[in-house]
């Protein structure tokens, strides 16, 4: 089924601030990331529909026996399989528009892991032998399709992209204007050119106005790597959600640093630098009506970072530490060195229902409560006819995501009752 080949703005990419019908998340077996989605469904409004996505029938029997464990009871919840898929459903997960119409559609973007061959291709200098064996681990193709799998399990039409661009890495205002990170699309899309990336994100999305911005959060490293000095993260390479978002159709919400704290690590000075530069790209910035827009700044928590030790060869293990052989060579690593993992932390990837915003909080780890107040009195201001909630996202920020990269919006179809 397929929305066929329609002209520029047949499409009106939806905003996150907009009424939703569901929220997706997926179902892993993993018990730190699943704490932290059973504290989300247990604070959600119980007139929503909780649909949950897992990739075989054993993940959906480990999800039920978690819930049950937790003595957690909500009537809600639908569980689907859909082959391929993976914990982080915003990013793999269909982009939902409307055509003018009013009829919801998939918009099925490519998928090529986070840009992952092109990691490998430096981490191997260039081996595409070896990149190629590495990349069979990976069941790509069949991540890619999830996408087109929703649109036929929710009967809505299919709109085929040859972009490859992930769900949180793009930041709407439903009204014609995209904030994308140039850095991180064009490592995506390589051998694509600005203008050839953007006609296709008008021609899918109906986008009439796109804002480029530079480089995303320096914890929100590509895949996992170096930061800075003996600091390292994992992560997307710079996703929108992690660093500014639309509160609405007018107002933008950028990540900001305490000047008085970029002397204290330098992680924190080079978000600083970054976020300054997008700053003045936003500034000069205008909506599609050729207005500007109205700008707040969201402090930031402090950064949190763990000393761990890398170990031999490629294996994750249950605790923080890192193996040193999915580190770049280039990097100089040895196993037995010590460094400073930094958590991709952040106020602004949180995730909105119709009555309540879940962010991450994060005063019991090291940021002044002081400025969570802060932060919490502007969500206040920004969506006053929504409850602030706080939770606990650590286990997700130590992986590079967040709330907002575990979860899904599903907006109403006009089609449907």
């Amino acid at each position: 089924m397929s929305c066929g080949t329609k002209p520029v703005d047949e499409y009106r990419q939806i905003a996150d601030f907009e009424s939703m019908d569901a929220i997706w998340m997926s179902c892993l077996n993993n018990l730190n990331y699943m704490a932290v989605e059973s504290d989300m469904v247990d604070k959600m409004e119980r007139n929503i529909e909780v649909k949950i996505a897992m990739v075989d029938e054993q993940s959906e029997k480990d999800c039920k026996d978690f819930f049950d464990f937790a003595n957690f009871n909500y009537d809600m919840i639908k569980y689907f399989t859909f082959r391929g898929n993976d914990y982080w459903i915003r990013d793999h997960g269909p982009v939902f528009v409307y055509n003018k119409k009013g009829r919801l559609c998939v918009v099925d973007f490519a998928w090529n892991q986070y840009g992952y061959e092109y990691f490998l291709k430096d981490f191997y200098s260039g081996n595409m032998d070896l990149v190629r064996k590495k990349m069979n681990n990976y069941n790509v193709v069949a991540k890619g399709q999830v996408d087109s799998l929703f649109g036929v399990k929710l009967h809505l039409p299919i709109i085929k992209s040859w972009l490859v661009i992930e769900g949180g890495a793009m930041e709407s205002n439903g009204n014609g204007t995209l904030i994308l990170s140039k850095a991180l699309m064009r490592q995506r899309n390589p051998d694509s050119s600005i203008v050839s990336m953007e006609r296709e994100l008008k021609r899918v999305l109906g986008a009439k106005n796109i804002i480029w911005l530079n480089d995303g959060l320096a914890e929100d490293v590509h895949i996992v790597g170096r930061i800075t000095e003996n600091f390292v993260g994992m992560g997307t390479g710079g996703h929108t959600d992690e660093f500014v978002r639309f509160a609405d159709r007018k107002t933008i919400l950028l990540a900001s640093y305490d000047a008085e704290e970029i002397n204290q690590n330098p992680v924190t000075a080079i978000n600083y630098r970054r976020m300054e530069e997008n700053y003045q790209i936003l500034q000069a910035a205008r909506d599609v009506d050729g207005s500007k827009f109205t700008i707040i700044r969201i402090p930031q928590p402090s950064m949190i970072a763990a000393k761990v030790r890398l170990n031999p060869g490629e294996t994750v293990d249950s605790t923080l530490n890192l193996p040193v052989g999915v580190l770049k060579p280039s990097d100089g690593w040895q196993a037995g060195d010590s460094v400073w993992r930094v958590a991709c932390t952040s106020y602004l990837n949180y995730y909105l229902t119709n009555n309540k915003v879940f962010f991450q909080s994060y005063q019991n780890f090291g940021t002044p409560m002081t400025r969570e107040i802060q932060v919490i009195n502007i969500f206040k201001k920004v969506f006053p006819n929504r409850e602030v909630v706080p939770i606990n996202a650590r286990s997700l920020n130590w992986y590079g995501g967040g709330l907002h990269c575990a979860t899904l919006n599903q907006f109403k179809d006009s089609n449907l009752p």
